[in-house]
């Protein structure tokens, strides 16, 4: 196998306790308190047993996003009163990845939902799995339209089941518009999921559900539209600028208000899942487009409809599904596509190099990851038009390798 050869500029994973995939068991190992977790960070006493554990999800909320905030109010109480820690997401730096894990406990090559769209050997199809759709489709679970059973290609939330046979009830606040999905669905088991519209919203009914529930309680509320205004206006627009400065904003006051001196053994926990680097929709690569693609056609697999297997991965972290016996050509001919733009790796290469999780990775994993992937560059994207639905117009993505997607910070705060 070849030795891999990865731009000095890039961030690898740090799993064993470096990375967000040490997140659950950490949590795990708050409540019970005993051995410490793989990541134990500064300030934090080891082995003490937490009734409350309130995590906070800000998508996309990377390390860069810390250090140009670090003197708001918010962020000065976890430099100086908690825990600052940085870490790196998994490959591929995306939600979905991240969120299966958090929900699951296991590295993303475990669980193999790794991407926004994947090939699902299964159904013979490219999916969106947290849409609960085909990919492409514009409505969301178009899988569940066509009698198709979450159960059976999605794994289940283990996190808040295993803490539920310690007693600890989990609450997960999603927005309303895909609490009761399917996919949401599949990682609450014995979480009870509450919808809402609006941040403050959630933060008021969040401290309403610590005051009315005995006992250890894990209370997760995710937050997803700075991640949506930095895709849409750049991570670097004042209008991005100014959704993270209200977000933040809003959990300080929250948290003056509402937390401060109210409850005993409460910690409080924000984490990221990734950061957002600049992109220019002007310059992205379509691979079916670009000069030289009918080289690499023949090269591709097809499903059983005579469609290539794409697209897979995101425009930071293009998934390549070659024919197996092609393997080699389809490298070379695929990395002369994309140039300067980026690297091409064999999808085997990385298993090896562990940038899916520190152990083997599974067959649900294999079966759906392609086995090419294209890394671009900082400011670089490459990815497929098809039919034109997969057209991309951010200004800002994620998925790939660079510091400003693969750095996050973990925020503590002993309530």
């Amino acid at each position: 196998m070849k030795s891999l050869q990865l731009n000095p500029t890039f961030v690898r994973p740090r799993y064993g306790g470096g990375s967000f995939a040490d997140i659950p068991a950490l949590v795990q190992q708050l409540f019970a308190g005993g051995p410490p977790a793989a990541l134990v960070p500064p300030g934090i006493p080891p082995g003490h047993r937490w009734s409350r554990v309130v995590t906070l999800f800000i998508d996309a909320f990377g390390w860069r996003f810390f250090e140009k905030f670090q003197e708001h109010p918010l962020l000065q109480r976890f430099v100086q009163q908690g825990s600052v820690t940085r870490l790196t997401s998994q490959f591929p730096s995306t939600t979905s990845a991240h969120v299966t894990t958090l929900y699951t406990g296991l590295p993303v090559g475990e669980h193999g939902v790794y991407e926004w769209f994947y090939y699902e050997p299964q159904l013979d199809a490219v999916i969106a799995p947290l849409l609960f759709s085909y990919a492409g489709d514009s409505a969301r679970e178009s899988l569940a339209a066509a009698q198709i059973d979450g159960r059976s290609i999605l794994p289940s939330g283990q996190v808040s089941l295993t803490l539920a046979q310690s007693g600890v009830r989990s609450y997960l606040w999603q927005p309303s518009e895909f609490a009761k999905s399917t996919y949401t669905r599949q990682m609450g088991d014995r979480a009870r999921m509450i919808p809402y519209l609006t941040l403050p919203e959630a933060l008021r009914t969040l401290t309403q559900t610590l005051h009315n529930v005995d006992g250890p309680v894990w209370a997760v509320g995710y937050y997803g539209l700075f991640d949506a205004v930095c895709h849409l206006h750049g991570p670097q627009s004042p209008v991005s600028e100014a959704e993270l400065e209200n977000v933040l904003t809003t959990i300080e006051r929250w948290l003056t208000r509402d937390l401060l001196g109210k409850f005993e053994d409460t910690l409080l926990m924000v984490i990221a899942d990734h950061g957002q680097v600049e992109t220019d929709p002007s310059r992205i690569l379509y691979l079916d487009q670009a000069p030289g693609f009918e080289q690499l056609r023949p090269l591709l697999r097809t499903n059983r409809r005579g469609e290539f297997l794409a697209p897979a991965g995101s425009c930071r972290d293009f998934f390549v599904h070659a024919r197996p016996e092609a393997l080699d050509e389809a490298h070379a001919v695929l990395s002369n596509l994309v140039g300067a733009r980026g690297e091409v790796h064999l999808l085997e290469t990385l298993i090896a190099a562990g940038f899916f999780g520190p152990g083997e990775v599974s067959a649900t994993f294999r079966g759906r990851a392609g086995n090419l992937v294209v890394l671009p560059y900082a400011n670089e994207s490459v990815y497929w038009l098809g039919d034109g639905r997969f057209a991309q117009r951010y200004r800002g993505h994620h998925g790939g390798l660079t510091p400003q997607e693969m750095e996050i910070p973990l925020l503590l705060l002993p309530l």
